[in-house]
């Protein structure tokens, strides 16, 4: 099973990198995420060369993923197995271009992406901003976020993204701009987060 896992990596300051991936059973569903810190390596390309060894699957690693949880190094922020799908879903689409109104992957504004990938991994969204902050369940703050809560910003809420730890989160940010991870701070005030999964 670890030689076909899709990973993603993260690059954290201090020479700090998280490699993660998603964890599916034999019939393609989600179980969870599984990830690993390194620290101490280059900055650079030695960061793509890491294969699925680098992330260990001993017997507890894979009860906690088939759990939809996570190891020590991204435990805090595990999220359920729909919401990891959708979160990984959202990865994919990475470089779509932002189309306000837009909710396929020819396209995607902040709520169509939300919808999109919710939707794939089968949770159905309303498709705009307000409606969306009022789905699920609210969260206290970054803190207590987990991978793919929903984090909104404005009053009303007028932007969304799906968290992605770290202080950062996968969306359609604006015109011009692509799906992409950007960094929470960089956006703005946080006014709501909402765990629909």
């Amino acid at each position: 099973m670890a030689a076909n896992l899709p990973l993603s990596i993260l690059l954290l300051g201090g020479g700090t990198v998280v490699v993660y991936a998603a964890v599916t059973d034999q019939q393609g569903g989600p179980l969870g995420v599984i990830g690993r810190a390194l620290r101490g390596q280059k900055q650079g390309s030695a960061h793509t060369a890491f294969t699925a060894a680098e992330i260990a699957l001993d017997p507890t690693t894979q009860a906690a993923a088939g759990a939809g949880a996570a190891d020590p190094a991204t435990q805090a922020a595990a999220g359920s197995p729909v919401a990891a799908a959708a979160l990984q879903y959202a990865r994919q689409l990475e470089g779509v271009p932002y189309r306000w109104g837009g909710t396929t992957p020819a396209g995607f504004d902040c709520s169509g992406l939300v919808q999109y990938v919710y939707a794939k991994a089968g949770v159905q969204l309303p498709r705009t901003t307000v409606p969306q902050a009022l789905s699920g369940k609210a969260v206290a703050g970054i803190a207590q976020a987990k991978l793919g809560d929903l984090i909104f910003f404005g009053t009303p809420p007028h932007h969304v993204g799906l968290y992605n730890g770290a202080g950062m989160m996968v969306n359609a940010l604006k015109t011009g701009t692509f799906v992409r991870e950007d960094n929470i701070a960089d956006i703005g005030q946080v006014t709501a987060i909402r765990r629909v999964a």
